[in-house]
């Protein structure tokens, strides 16, 4: 094995540099700053409380929310129990989502 290859191997997957970690393409729309704009605003919110919040079908925020949370704006901040009794995730903003937000045009 070369030795490149090898100090490679070594480096464990979480302590990878974000710079070697390829991201998918997604172009950020309206609905995903409105969600990073919430939770930045508000704390870490489940799908369930951003949709309430946000005036949104719960099916509307869940596909954006993980898209952010696969570009790593979001990441899991814990559980809650809603009214419902269900459990949730909530989530927060990455140091990556809190600069999109802090870098993103000021509505009004």
């Amino acid at each position: 094995m070369p030795e490149n290859d090898m100090q490679t191997a070594l480096i464990p997957e979480d302590e990878v540099p974000l710079a070697t970690v390829s991201l998918p393409k997604i172009t950020l729309r309206n609905h995903h700053h409105q969600i990073m704009a919430m939770i930045h605003n508000v704390g870490p919110l489940s799908d369930q409380q951003l949709a309430e919040r946000l005036n949104l079908a719960d099916n509307s925020i869940r596909p954006r929310r993980k898209e952010l949370s696969d570009r790593l704006y979001l990441e899991p901040h814990g559980k809650i129990t809603l009214p419902t009794g269900n459990r949730a995730t909530t989530w927060a903003l990455t140091m990556r989502g809190v600069e999109q937000v802090l870098a993103a045009p000021k509505e009004g």
